[in-house]
């Protein structure tokens, strides 16, 4: 059972596990996330795709994904994360 306060996914604190230094969120958050609001197949779009997690997740999940960004070198992270 899953209650609406999640306090078992802790935020990434440490530089060494980021893959960017602006704010980035846990796999595991975008993979529940995911996985409660999608089926297999479906399409998830993210706007502000950062470092990647959403696609990143999406992938793992067996979801499609469609990733963009403002700044090139978040979508150079993204595209490296993804292949």
């Amino acid at each position: 059972m899953l209650s609406d306060v999640w306090d078992d996914i802790g935020r990434i604190r440490h530089n060494k596990n980021k893959t960017r230094n602006a704010n980035e969120l846990p796999e595991k958050l975008m993979k529940r996330i995911i996985t409660l609001f999608t089926n297999d197949g479906d399409t998830v779009v993210d706007p502000f795709c950062g470092s990647g997690t959403t696609i990143k997740a999406c992938k793992d999940l067996n979801r499609n994904f469609i990733g963009f960004d403002l700044i090139l070198e978040n979508v150079e992270i993204s595209k490296e994360r993804i292949i």
